[in-house]
């Protein structure tokens, strides 16, 4: 299980080439040792400066997971998802706000487990959301005609969130 309590979202390595670059460079320079060998990045027109992957990191939203009565909530920057599990599966509540200027679409993709072999999923699309408002859609996700217990205290993951317009 990810240190974050279960939460994974799934993107490409933005930024694995840059921090590669700045460990490299971290480790050149004139207090390096004789017995440790060193490596100089050959210089390239798309080398980022060292810099650019903390600001880039620090814009990433950071996960919190709370519980509510039964209820498990994660809050990753302007998404909030609720999962209630119920006799017939896992009520999943998802609710997004824009905080921008402009009207925009979200489209969301989100598992629910438990942690070991019990998954559902569901895409959620979110339509002309206006500047400031904030749009709620729930799903029930899995259920008992899948013959498995619904976990007592789900996993959630955001696979995917994109903001579209």
């Amino acid at each position: 299980m990810p240190p974050t309590g279960g939460f994974a979202v799934k993107t490409c390595a933005r930024i694995g080439v840059a921090s590669l670059i700045a460990v490299l460079a971290g480790c050149t320079g004139s207090g390096a040792s004789d017995d440790v060998p060193t490596a100089t990045p050959e210089p390239s027109a798309t080398q980022q400066p060292t810099a650019a992957p903390s600001e880039e990191s620090a814009a990433e939203p950071t996960p919190s997971f709370t519980q509510d009565g039964s209820t498990r909530v994660l809050t990753y920057g302007t998404v909030e998802v609720r999962a209630t599990p119920e006799d017939e599966g896992v009520r999943t509540a998802v609710t997004v706000s824009n905080d921008t200027d402009e009207e925009a679409t979200y489209q969301l993709r989100v598992s629910i487990g438990d942690g070991e072999d019990w998954v559902a999923h569901k895409s959620f699309w979110f339509q002309s959301v206006a500047p400031g408002a904030t749009a709620e859609d729930t799903a029930l996700l899995g259920g008992s005609h899948r013959g498995d217990d619904v976990p007592e205290r789900p996993e959630i993951h955001i696979d995917r969130f994109e903001r579209i317009g």
